[in-house]
């Protein structure tokens, strides 16, 4: 059953009906989650009268865990993009397989990486948290970064109960992230990082432009140049 707070948190801001992201913090027995709604809209004619048409909804999830690693999880066509792969080879990414055959993870400690996305529960929860229809799993991210642990997919519609089927297996991910224990090698956030935490919703203005100048470039991909490109 969806959370009844948060139904009338987004029925109360009209969520459907604007063109602003709300952020809803629900709190949970591993701490307080960020679910961020980030609404997709389509501008449409009728006649002379131009209006923007509703299509879903970009939904994040955030848990802040402050641990000083690196790793992204999603489709891996998008992932093995030549640019991409560029990128990966500057910075020192590791390609890091054993995964479902359609995923790929990028990480930037491997031994590390391993010890978490290689259990058997975490896997099932990527099996959840992943689509197994390629156009969605490419719209479907999952980012460690020293800030925290963020998922990231699209909704077609406000699907509150298939969101409450994701969050437990968010959750298992992001548990099993805290009891892994420090990496080797530790890694910082940068100042961009720092600045989304701070001005989320400005970030968030910053990302949507970005997206309109690169309109050919899949949201997946921008992300993933975003992240290894630190």
């Amino acid at each position: 059953m969806s959370d009844p707070t948060l139904t009338s948190f987004l029925e109360k801001n009209h969520f459907a009906q604007g063109d602003k992201p709300l952020k809803f913090i629900r709190k949970t027995e591993h701490g307080p989650l960020e679910l961020l709604f980030q609404p997709l809209k389509r501008t449409k004619y009728a006649g002379e009268i131009r209006y923007r048409e509703f299509v879903g909804c970009r939904v994040t999830f955030t848990m802040r865990l402050n641990v000083p690693s690196r790793f992204i999880v999603t489709d891996r066509d998008i992932a093995q993009n030549r640019f991409v792969v560029y990128l990966d080879k500057r910075k020192g990414r590791i390609n890091l397989e054993g995964l479902r055959d359609d995923l790929l993870a990028r990480v930037a400690e491997k031994e590390w990486s391993e010890h978490i996305l290689y259990q058997e529960e975490v896997q099932e929860a990527l099996g959840i948290l992943f689509s197994t229809e390629r156009q969605i799993r490419r719209q479907q991210s999952l980012t460690l970064d020293p800030m925290g642990l963020t998922y990231a997919y699209r909704m077609k519609s406000v699907d509150l109960e298939a969101l409450d089927e994701l969050i437990p297996a968010y959750l298992l991910v992001s548990e099993k992230v805290k009891q892994a224990g420090e990496p080797k090698v530790k890694l910082s956030a940068t100042p961009l990082e720092n600045l989304f935490v701070k001005h989320p919703y400005a970030s968030a203005i910053l990302i949507l432009v970005g997206l309109m100048l690169l309109l050919a470039v899949p949201f997946i991909i921008i992300g993933l140049i975003f992240f290894i490109g630190k």
